[in-house]
Formats: structure tokens, sequence, C-alpha cells
């Protein structure tokens, strides 16, 4: 079964450990497509005991978009906004979501 997706942006956990974030090309039962890998990569903070993310191109020296064994995917689910948000100013559009609280 072929699932199309218009490539939203899904964060990506591996079995080596890995952490991803990608636009999802096409998703089938054994392979899952993806366009414009980010890897995520944890560095202390400048604030003693905090860790900040960052990103960093994943594979950076291939053109094609990157097709992966799903069995070597531990789980997929979709980003914190600030995760997506970093992602779209290196890899994107360069558009950012705004965090919106919702009182109610």
């Amino acid at each position: 079964m072929v699932i199309q997706n218009p490539m939203k942006v899904k964060y990506i956990k591996l079995l080596n450990a890995e952490e991803l974030v990608a636009k999802v090309v096409e998703e089938t039962d054994t392979i899952l497509e993806i366009k414009d890998p980010a890897i995520i990569m944890l560095r202390p903070a400048e604030k003693q005991g905090n860790m900040a993310v960052q990103m960093g191109h994943y594979c950076p020296h291939t053109k094609e978009n990157l097709k992966l064994n799903k069995a070597h995917v531990l789980y997929m689910g979709e980003p914190h906004t600030d995760l997506v948000n970093g992602y779209q100013k290196i890899f994107g559009s360069g558009i950012v979501m705004p965090n919106v609280q919702l009182n109610g």
C-alpha cells in the first residue's frame, strides 16, 4: 500500500538512535521516502546544565530523495512547532508558524 503525503515535515527516530526531521514524500509498507533530511543533535547550551538542539544536513552528498527501509525506523511522529520552525528556517521555505496557545 502506498501512502501519498503532501510532503509533511515529520520527526523520525531510527533504530541506530539517530533522530531526523524531514519531508516525507512517500510511504509504503517497506519504504519511507524522505526529502531534505536534517539530523538532530543535542549540544550543551550556554546556560549551565541545559541542552540545545542543533540541526545539520543528513547525507549532504546526495541530490535525490532518500529511501529508508522502514525496518530501520523505530518510530515517526509530528514534531513540535519549534522544531519545524528551525527546520524551515534552514532547510525549507523559511516560513515559520507562530507558537499559538488558545485560552478557553
